[in-house]
């Protein structure tokens, strides 16, 4: 099993896992509306750097599915690729490439 990273993205900012949570009225909490989409990161050694594997794709099926649930608030890839770094930066995971 993994470990637990320290740090998750809570509303795009890196909070500790301790503190990650959401109010119980949320729609995901109590209906299960979420979208959600599950990234692979490769680390190059060499250069100390982590890769995000086919991120714009991630990020083009996220922003669908917030369509398809009619999400009010939807951050932009920029945005998540901003809060990607952050709490892969928080989790100490060298430094990040994060391309579109």
């Amino acid at each position: 099993m993994a470990a637990r990273p320290e740090f998750h993205s809570l509303n795009g900012r890196p909070v500790p896992f301790a503190d990650a949570r959401v109010h119980m009225l949320t729609p995901a909490f109590r209906y299960g509306a979420c979208a959600f989409e599950g990234l692979r990161r490769y680390r190059d050694a060499k250069r100390a750097e982590v890769h995000v594997f086919r991120l714009r794709e991630h990020l083009g099926r996220r922003h669908s599915s917030m369509h398809v649930m009619r999400f009010e608030h939807h951050p932009s890839d920029a945005e998540m690729r901003q809060a990607l770094r952050d709490v892969i930066r928080a989790n100490d995971i060298v430094a990040i490439v994060v391309s579109a």
